[in-house]
């Protein structure tokens, strides 16, 4: 799992500081942070680590899907 640059979103690599600082942070935690994937992230960066298995029926995944789609409208984040 790669470390990201807390201010341009670099991937940390060899190097010890970026931006004039020492602060890096996992893709999980940059997206938190900063509402956006950091650009050097991929795929396995961005999974999360703690994920289990959807054990849902087709049926509750289609539903929470609407009632998700419902919660963004209502509240006008569409």
């Amino acid at each position: 799992m790669n470390e990201f640059c807390i201010y341009c979103g670099k991937a940390r690599g060899d190097r010890i500081g970026c931006c004039g600082e020492v602060h890096f942070m996992s893709a999980r935690e940059f997206k938190e942070y900063h509402g956006d994937w950091p650009e050097d992230a991929d795929h396995d960066d961005m999974e999360d680590p703690h994920a289990g298995p959807d054990y849902r029926l087709p049926e509750q995944y289609y539903s929470d899907q609407a009632h998700e789609k419902r919660r963004k409208h209502m509240l006008g984040e569409d």
